[in-house]
């Protein structure tokens, strides 16, 4: 799971192929292939894969589409997430606005 985060725009999230679970504020979808999830403006969200693997695509506004796609690589590395790289990642977040509220693994309920 990617960490927690809320971006400034909404952001719609299209499943291609697997399955995918999407935890937007205190919801839970689980989508297919052909299915798309919203996540207003400014609501905690994450996801988990929930297949062997998945695609999916991201529609969103950002300011930096360079550092939206380093986001998305950053996002996709193996293994746990140490301190620094969670501070990396929260500066290639940043340059579009977008907050990282928690770790991997955390859900927005959690927030409360």
């Amino acid at each position: 799971m990617p960490p927690l985060q809320a971006h400034p725009e909404e952001t719609t999230y299209s499943v291609i192929e697997g399955s995918v679970a999407f935890f937007v504020g205190e919801s839970l979808v689980a989508a297919g292939p052909g299915e798309s999830v919203v996540a207003p403006a400014g609501v905690a969200h994450t996801f988990r894969i929930d297949s062997e693997g998945a695609r999916w695509r991201v529609a969103t506004r950002v300011s930096s589409v360079i550092r939206f796609d380093d986001l998305g690589r950053a996002l996709t590395a193996p293994g746990s997430m140490t301190e620094d790289d969670a501070a990396t990642v929260g500066a290639i977040a940043a340059a579009n606005g977008i907050r990282i509220l928690g770790p991997p693994g955390m859900l927005p309920g959690d927030l409360a």
